[in-house]
């Protein structure tokens, strides 16, 4: 959605399964890019409410951040 320094921001609302494909794919296709998702919440990215969105990233080592602004300590890497 956004390239901040060389920072790819990714923002969803939503993160539904087609969504987690494209990631992955996008990530296996561009290993040195370095991707990151801003998500609204942590939503349960199953129907039986066993994965959150942030335990979907932590297994696949995609940063991710919540809210409505990027962590500042993202701003301040973009910079460098």
């Amino acid at each position: 959605d956004f390239i901040i320094g060389s920072i790819i921001l990714e923002a969803k609302g939503r993160f539904v399964s087609s969504d987690r494909t494209k990631m992955l794919a996008t990530k296996e296709a561009n290993p040195n890019l370095d991707i990151r998702m801003l998500f609204m919440r942590d939503q349960w990215c199953t129907k039986k409410k066993r994965k959150r969105y942030s335990d979907w990233c932590n297994d696949h080592n995609i940063p991710f951040a919540f809210g409505t602004a990027l962590p500042k300590d993202w701003l301040r890497e973009s910079r460098k």
